[in-house]
C-alpha cells in the first residue's frame, strides 16, 4: 500500500511538473503581430505619405496592449508592455522584421485586446491621453501629410492561438480629396481648346480634428471611430496648388478629347482630410482657381454639401465652360492594400 503512494504521488509530482513546463514554455512565446492595411468597408497639401505595402516600414508604428485571466470584456487589466503609453515598434532592416524592447512574452490562457495607429509620431498626428480601449488622436493637416491608419485586435492566449501572428487590419481614418479639371465637353467649346491651370485652393473647412478610436457602447470588443473636425476656417488656404515659377501650370483640355487634369502631385494626386460633417450653420466649402486665359481673375465653385467619412475618397471633378463652373463627385471606398509584415513584440 505504501508503494501505491509513493507511486500516486510521484505520478501526480510529475504531472505538475508537466503542466508547469508548458505554461512556461507558452509564457515564452514572443506575441507576434501581422498587419495588413485594408479599405474601411462600413462606412491625402499636394503630396502625401500614403502608406502601401512598400512603405509600411518606412515609419514606426504605436501599440497598446492590455490582458487580464477573466474574460475580453473585462475593463481592468495588466499593461502587455511596461509602460502605459503606446509602445513604438521600429522596422529592422537589417533583421527583416519590426523589433522593440524589451520583448514581452504571451501569459497563457489570458484575454488580450490590442489598439494600435500608424505611423507613430508623425507631424501631422498628436497622440493624446489613450489606451487599448480608447485611443485619443488630433490631427491638423497643415502640421503634416502623414496618412492615419488604425487597427484593433482581440486575442485568447491558447497554446493554439499564440502560434499564430495576431492580424492588425489597419483601416484609413482619414478621408482623400481629389480633384480634376477639363472643359466641358459642349459644342461652344472647340475640340482643340486648352488652358493651363496655374493656381488652386480651398477654404471654408476644419483643417484640425481629433479622432476617438474607442467601441461601441456595451462592448468592449467593436471598434468605433468618431472624429470632432474643429476650428472650422474660412480666412485659410488648404492645399493651396501653384505652378513652379517659369512653368505654364498644368495644361487641361476638353472633356472626351483627352483625361481631365489631376490638380495635386504624388501619390494617387490626393489629399487627406479630417472628416467632418456638414452643418447648416456651417459657410460652404469653395474651390478657387486661377488659370493662365484668366489672367488674374480667380474662379469659384462651391463643393457639394456633403459629409466627408473616414475611409472614403471623394473625387471632384470641375467642368469648365467660358462662362459657369460644373461639378461632379464620385465617392469611392479605399482601395485595399496587402502588407503582411510580421511583427515580434
Amino acid at each position: 500500500m505504501r508503494i501505491r503512494q509513493i507511486f500516486l504521488v510521484l505520478a501526480a509530482v510529475l504531472a505538475y511538473i508537466s503542466c508547469s513546463k508548458k505554461e512556461q514554455e507558452g509564457n515564452l512565446n514572443p506575441i507576434n503581430l501581422s498587419s495588413q492595411v485594408k479599405s474601411l468597408k462600413s462606412g491625402a497639401g499636394a503630396n502625401v505619405d500614403k502608406t502601401t505595402n512598400d512603405n509600411i516600414t518606412d515609419a514606426p508604428m504605436g501599440v497598446f496592449g492590455i490582458y487580464n485571466n477573466i474574460s475580453f470584456e473585462t475593463q481592468k487589466g495588466s499593461n502587455v508592455f511596461p509602460t502605459s503609453e503606446a509602445q513604438m515598434v521600429s522596422y529592422d532592416s537589417a533583421q527583416s522584421k519590426w523589433v522593440y524592447s524589451p520583448v514581452q512574452n504571451w501569459q497563457i490562457n489570458r484575454f488580450y485586446r490590442f489598439r494600435a495607429f500608424h505611423p507613430y509620431g508623425g507631424a501631422a498626428i498628436n497622440l493624446q491621453s489613450s489606451d487599448a480601449d480608447d485611443m485619443i488622436i488630433g490631427y491638423s493637416v497643415a502640421a503634416g501629410s502623414e496618412d492615419l491608419l488604425v487597427a484593433f485586435k482581440e486575442v485568447e492566449a491558447t497554446i493554439e492561438a499564440i502560434r499564430q501572428p495576431v492580424n492588425f487590419d489597419f483601416v484609413h481614418a482619414l478621408s482623400g480629396l481629389k480633384f480634376e479639371i477639363a472643359f466641358k465637353n459642349i459644342a461652344d467649346i472647340e475640340d482643340d481648346y486648352s488652358d493651363y491651370l496655374e493656381n488652386f485652393y480651398l477654404t471654408g473647412l476644419a483643417g484640425t480634428g481629433t479622432l476617438h478610436y474607442t467601441h461601441e457602447e456595451g462592448t468592449l470588443l467593436t471598434p468605433k471611430m468618431i472624429w470632432y473636425a474643429l476650428s472650422y476656417d474660412t480666412d485659410s488656404k488648404f492645399y493651396e496648388w501653384s505652378a513652379d515659377n517659369g512653368s505654364s501650370g498644368k495644361q487641361f483640355y476638353k472633356a472626351g478629347q483627352k483625361s481631365p487634369t489631376m490638380v495635386f502631385d504624388g501619390n494617387d494626386n490626393m489629399v487627406y482630410a479630417v472628416p467632418q460633417t456638414r452643418k447648416a450653420n456651417l459657410q460652404p466649402t469653395v474651390v478657387y482657381f486661377k488659370t493662365q486665359a484668366g489672367g488674374n481673375s480667380y474662379q469659384s465653385v462651391t463643393l457639394p454639401d456633403v459629409d466627408w467619412k473616414p475611409g472614403k475618397i471623394y473625387v471632384y471633378s470641375l467642368l469648365v465652360n467660358k462662362s459657369d463652373i460644373d461639378i461632379v463627385l464620385t465617392i469611392k471606398d479605399w482601395s485595399e492594400l496587402q502588407s503582411n509584415v510580421n511583427i515580434y513584440l
